[in-house]
């Protein structure tokens, strides 16, 4: 039995590009725009508030996974700015499994790069429906036809122009894709959007914008296509969810992050629950496609210390949850 998720409509978008690409100046303009960021920050200045970490705001990369609610028409979209360089691409790799749509920036000066076409094939192993946005246009280095017959060439015919100004040549590209489209464009010369968003969902189309991160140049076109195309999954009712990274806070405490695939959650483990423990947890307020981190301070003591029975129940639940936790 699945369960309707339209009233809510939550999702989980990822961006991910090459290393210098303009992607986390793009989920700043994406913020920005949306109301989430007084003040648009950027990554020369140490100021993108999706790089909060010292390390990153030094030398100007994005190095750990950070996350960000952003509102979308009436979807509730949990954004995840993923590392670029190739040297922590196994954080961006862990995210992969979590991911509703994906959003794979290109940089208009130096078109589809080495770990460009690495991060398309992860893309397609994982089978995540994917959305393009070509940035750095204000360049003005390569014009727009260019670019999209250079994705098309690297990337697959699926990359459709989906800019107001190539609307017919749009309905053309999505016509070819399958044969119900096709019809549809005959009867009607367009194709329907219930039947692109189909489209984009088997990554039969990967739509895709040009812009200006940096400018904000082509940044509220992006964000109505993607409120206008993304389809959010439904969630079955049985409870499930699938860890993506584990980390540590400041005492040295475990966390580990989790996404709520299934399910309107269910309570930590007590101690009565002790003879039967979950097979994974969550907060009582979460719901499907909702994000948690636990377990809590009482579940997780520094290390070193004696645990109370609360906790060594808690550790018993871990070890055997071998499908949520990582050893």
């Amino acid at each position: 039995m699945e369960m309707n998720n339209k009233e809510t409509r939550r999702v989980v978008i990822g961006i991910t590009a090459h290393v210098d690409a303009g992607k986390t100046t793009l989920a700043e303009a994406m913020l920005y725009r949306t109301g989430q960021l007084r003040k648009l920050g950027r990554v020369d200045h140490g100021s993108a508030a999706m790089d909060s970490h010292l390390l990153e705001r030094e030398r100007g990369i994005t190095i750990f996974l950070s996350q960000a609610e952003l509102p979308l028409g009436d979807m509730e979209v949990t954004l995840l700015d993923t590392p670029g360089h190739v040297d922590f691409s196994a954080e961006m790799e862990r995210t992969l499994s979590v991911l509703d749509y994906a959003i794979l920036v290109i940089s208009g000066v130096d078109g589809v790069q080495a770990h460009t076409r690495t991060l398309w094939r992860l893309l397609e192993l994982y089978r995540v429906p994917t959305f393009l946005f070509v940035t750095k246009m204000d360049f003005g280095r390569r014009d727009r036809d260019c670019l999209m017959e250079s994705l098309r060439h690297e990337l697959g015919e699926g990359c459709v122009d989906f800019t107001p100004s190539a609307r017919d040549r749009r309905m053309e590209q999505l016509a070819t894709c399958r044969e119900d489209a096709l019809e549809a464009y005959l009867d009607t010369g367009m194709v329907p959007e219930e039947l692109v968003r189909q489209l984009v969902r088997q990554r039969l189309v990967f739509p895709c914008w040009f812009g200006s991160g940096l400018k904000l140049e082509g940044i509220d076109e992006f964000l109505e296509g993607l409120a206008r195309y993304v389809e959010p999954p439904a969630y079955p009712a049985a409870f499930s969810a699938r860890v993506f990274k584990i980390s540590h806070d400041a005492q040295g405490k475990r966390l580990t992050h989790l996404k709520v695939t299934c399910g309107s959650g269910m309570p930590f483990p007590t101690a009565a629950a002790r003879k039967r423990p979950p097979s994974c947890g969550s907060t009582p307020e979460a719901g499907p496609g909702l994000w948690t981190r636990f377990p809590p301070a009482a579940y997780a003591p520094s290390r070193g210390s004696r645990l109370p029975g609360a906790a060594r129940a808690w550790g018993s639940v871990r070890r055997r949850c071998a499908r949520c936790w990582s050893r």
